[in-house]
């Protein structure tokens, strides 16, 4: 069975880095009841750009990183450390998980670790 270590290249870290971000935002808005709406408003951004964001469809700013740790409550350094500890979670799984985690979305990576 092929593990997404084996599968995943530097080329795909990037985007892969970006949908765990995208999650980790929405975890944190799904635990506390937050609109997508209401998270954008708080950071300047537009509901339609902070959903590809979240979604780990659009390279964040790094003033929207910023931001967005901010409206968490921590730092950007917690928010980099929350993303590499669910990073280290879904870097095991077998690639084909990971194909329908990423094809499902935030709410489908949600519904597996809950």
């Amino acid at each position: 069975m092929e593990t997404s270590v084996e599968s995943v290249t530097a080329e795909d870290m990037p985007d892969f880095f970006i949908f765990v971000l995208g999650c980790v935002i929405w975890i944190f808005r799904e635990k506390r009841g937050v609109s997508q709406e209401h998270f954008a408003n708080h950071i300047g951004l537009t509901q339609g750009m902070f959903s590809k964001m979240e979604r780990g469809l659009s390279m964040p700013k790094l003033s929207f990183v910023v931001s967005a740790a901010s409206v968490m409550g921590m730092s950007v350094s917690e928010l980099f450390i929350e993303v590499e500890k669910l990073h280290a979670k879904l870097i095991v799984l077998p690639q084909e998980t990971l194909n329908k985690l990423r094809a499902s979305g935030p709410r489908g990576l949600y519904n597996i670790l809950a």
